[in-house]
């Protein structure tokens, strides 16, 4: 199907040219190149995905996906939001996805907000359908007014620069790029482009729910910010989120000198530094080391606030004076920073009592371990993508011929043993972890992945010698453990 090529001028002040020059700023398109559309059934979603068809599609040949997550909260009307959404995307002869997820269960059995919880399970359904879809471009509907909003909204809860950035125009994840290329354009423009357009959209009513503390800033704050203290407010509001965050960028840049001067490592899923470098730095330093810290283990800070931060200086200033293994604060997500001899370790806590569990892994496909707080995926390479360096503590290769099916990935169990990469005869896996240093503690939680014949991978340290890639393998079985949640995360 095709559609009426956008007008280069609209009344509206929403015109292809200044869509195209948004987008260009974020990310280069070559033809072909697949582009993800979030499409809620909004006005502004629906606003991205017209603007996404008539200019991307129409002028770059970029193949566009609609995909939308009823987040199993609000019933007959999610149903009523998805049906929308769907028909917009017919209309547009767009390629359509759903999903509906229990967020709520979801935000009890991660101790989380429930808006959190809708947010994670937005963004981890969207980065699925970019992968299945082969696209390498997420494009969501975030605005102007989003912008302000959001960064009200993190100045209450106290957020350091980082969070008084605002809600970044491009980020990435993993081999995906978000954009966000409506940040330039101001809701009431979008619906006046809309309506001009005669394109129809719907009103989600829980943005009018005055429980949720980000609706009381849209419709009670802002409004009478602008009526009372200044009309500008919002401009006001973005202008500095973007100075911040040009500055944060110039931050990153440096970050590498004193990563460097504390003694910076990542390891098996942690970030150590030491401790007597740590203290000895001013605590403006400190406090974006120990963020750097959480982000490279968890892959986020959101959930990190200030008094974390103050009590991981105040850990780091105890330990400095005397150091004393075992010394612990537990940080959210499950996170903790523990003193390890000379060195402030960040990693996830071990859970109490040993976590039991036991998997089937699919190949390829992606499992949640969730007594652990991990995920494993199994991809298939083929033979001209086949990279030795993929085969990292996190990430191993294995040789599909020399698996025998189903793969199951479970805890240590007493008796297990395997020969290990570059070893001549087997080994108990209880001398294999002594050998490596891993803590008693750790061992129960570190997953064992196992075919019928026997141990595979050990999850994180080593592969089996009668699996490795031999040349002229042909394909290959690509296993990945990640942290749960690191995905999306604007």
């Amino acid at each position: 199907m095709t559609t009426t090529r956008l007008p280069e001028g609209s009344s509206s002040g929403v015109s292809a040219e200044r869509f195209r020059k948004a987008v260009m700023e974020l990310v280069r398109f070559e033809t072909g190149t697949g582009l993800v559309v979030a499409l809620s059934g909004g006005a502004d979603s629906t606003a991205l995905l017209y603007l996404c068809r008539s200019v991307l599609a129409d002028e770059f040949q970029v193949k566009l996906t609609a995909a939308h997550l009823d987040h199993g909260l609000r019933g007959p009307e999610g149903q009523r939001d998805r049906e929308a959404a769907e028909a917009a995307a017919a209309g547009l002869g767009v390629p359509f996805v759903w999903e509906r997820r229990d967020c709520r269960a979801l935000a009890d059995h991660r101790s989380m907000s429930l808006e959190e919880a809708a947010r994670e399970a937005r963004y981890d359904f969207l980065i699925n359908v970019c992968r299945e879809a082969e696209s390498g471009v997420l494009a969501t509907g975030h605005t102007a007014d989003d912008n302000a909003e959001v960064m009200l909204l993190n100045l209450f809860r106290g957020a350091g620069p980082a969070g008084l950035s605002g809600i970044p125009p491009v980020r990435k994840h993993g081999e995906i790029s978000i954009i966000r290329p409506l940040l330039g354009f101001r809701r009431e423009e979008l619906k006046a482009f809309l309506t001009e357009k005669r394109i129809s959209w719907i009103e989600d009513s829980s943005n009018l729910d005055m429980a949720f503390t980000r609706n009381r800033i849209r419709h009670d704050l802002l409004p009478e910010l602008e009526r009372e203290y200044n009309p500008g407010v919002k401009t006001a509001l973005i202008r500095t989120a973007d100075i911040i965050r040009r500055e944060e960028a110039a931050w990153s840049e440096v970050m590498a000198g004193f990563k460097e001067q504390v003694g910076w490592r990542e390891s098996e899923g942690r970030a150590l530094m030491e401790v007597s470098r740590l203290a000895a730095l001013n605590p403006a330093f400190q406090r974006r080391l120990i963020r750097a810290a959480v982000e490279a283990v968890s892959g986020g800070t959101r959930a990190l606030s200030y008094d974390h931060i103050e009590a991981a200086l105040k850990l780091t200033r105890a330990a400095a004076a005397s150091p004393q293994t075992g010394q612990a604060l537990n940080l959210p997500g499950r996170l903790d920073v523990r003193v390890e001899h000379d060195n402030l370790v960040f990693g996830y806590r071990l859970a109490r009592g040993k976590p039991v569990f036991r998997y089937i892994l699919p190949v390829p496909g992606r499992i949640t371990l969730t007594e652990i707080g991990l995920t494993l995926s199994a991809e298939i390479l083929e033979d001209d993508i086949i990279d030795p360096s993929r085969h990292t503590g996190w990430r191993a290769v294995l040789n599909p011929a020399a698996l025998s099916p189903p793969l199951v990935v479970r805890n240590p169990e007493p008796g297990d043993r395997f020969r290990p990469l570059g070893l001549k005869g087997t080994k108990k896996l209880q001398d294999f972890f002594t050998d490596a240093h891993v803590p008693a503690q750790k061992r129960a939680e570190t997953p064992v992945v196992a075919d019928s014949v026997g141990i595979v991978w050990v999850g994180g340290f080593r592969i089996a010698e009668r699996v490795r890639v031999r040349p002229g393998s042909g394909k290959a079985v690509l296993l990945a453990l990640e942290p749960a949640g690191r995905d999306g995360r604007p």
